[in-house]
């Protein structure tokens, strides 16, 4: 008899442990992120993330105990980074961190959850990569793309092609982003006529960038 009144409550305490736990976890920043996702599980790619961030040496196994350290590290890099070196293979829609950035205090979270939001955030920036279409200008009015220059009579089709291209990456022109860099003698008139070329097709994302600049 006392054998089972101890295996009873060794019982009930184990389902004590299992039920805490588990709602800890549905408690979590990383939960409440997952609630905004279809097809994605944050929890299980800020792990995936970390792991890989350590073995290329971007991160130590120590700083994931330091978001400071995290958000340091990886600002400094990011954009360097490409996506499928990380097992990403799609642009990660920003508004669900954008939304529940605007009602959380980071400061209100544990260190382990500043860390584990750190690394989705720059997960989600890593994955904007698919979005980004570089051309130089130069000035002698051609326009390079993947080191190619650009007919100017077929540009817009080949630029269509090109996002066509990265769809199933889910780009669009509705989200695509032109980075321009031009000579520091290039025609601003010239650079104006192709940042007009990419509003007409409807792509709102236009950045430019004189070389040199900052």
């Amino acid at each position: 008899m006392k054998h089972l009144k101890s295996g009873i409550i060794t019982l009930l305490l184990l389902t004590s442990v299992v039920l805490i736990t588990s709602q800890k976890e549905n408690e979590g920043i990383l939960f409440k992120l997952s609630l905004s996702y279809d097809n994605l599980k944050p929890s299980e790619v800020v792990s995936s993330f970390s792991q890989k961030l350590i073995e290329k040496g971007i991160l130590e196994t120590a700083d994931l105990e330091n978001p400071s350290i995290v958000y340091d590290k990886l600002e400094s890099v990011y954009a360097e980074l490409q996506p499928s070196d990380f097992g990403i293979d799609q642009v990660i829609d920003k508004s669900p961190l954008t939304n529940l950035l605007k009602t959380q205090n980071i400061l209100e979270l544990s260190f382990k959850e500043q860390t584990e939001l750190a690394l989705f955030t720059y997960y989600q920036l890593v994955s904007e990569a698919y979005l980004n279409f570089t051309f130089h200008l130069d000035e002698k009015r051609l326009v390079r793309f993947n080191d190619q220059d650009l007919p100017i009579n077929s540009f817009e089709s080949i630029i269509f092609d090109e996002i066509e291209k990265r769809s199933k990456h889910n780009v669009s022109v509705k989200n695509a982003r032109m980075i321009i860099s031009a000579d520091e003698y290039t025609d601003f008139e010239f650079v104006t006529f192709v940042t007009g070329k990419f509003r007409e097709m409807g792509i709102r994302q236009v950045v430019y960038k004189r070389k040199g600049s900052n």
